[in-house]
């Protein structure tokens, strides 16, 4: 069985943002995946392609709710707060 323990890095529940950027970068690595792959227009993609930005909501929502589902995929340490600060991390207008 493989180990994710060191994927998270040095990420901690007190500074979590390493994980969220890991999280985030293997959410577009997905996205690219089934476009180059399959064709399909899917997350960012999709929403560029007709301008809602809940499509990209919607694939990043379903692609959290798998990886939470995985057992010891995540850091022990992840939570529903997590959940939504990643969130704001990843719609920052910025």
């Amino acid at each position: 069985q493989i180990s994710l323990e060191g994927w998270w890095g040095s990420a901690t529940p007190e500074n979590p943002r390493l994980a969220y950027e890991r999280f985030l970068d293997a959410v577009r690595l997905a996205v690219e995946l089934a476009y180059t792959r399959d064709g399909d227009a899917v997350g960012l993609y999709a929403a560029q392609a007709d301008g809602e930005i809940r499509k990209a909501v919607s694939f990043m929502v379903d692609f959290l709710r798998a990886a939470t589902r995985r057992d010891k995929l995540m850091p022990r340490w992840w939570n529903p707060q997590h959940d939504i600060a990643m969130f704001r991390l990843a719609f920052d207008e910025k």
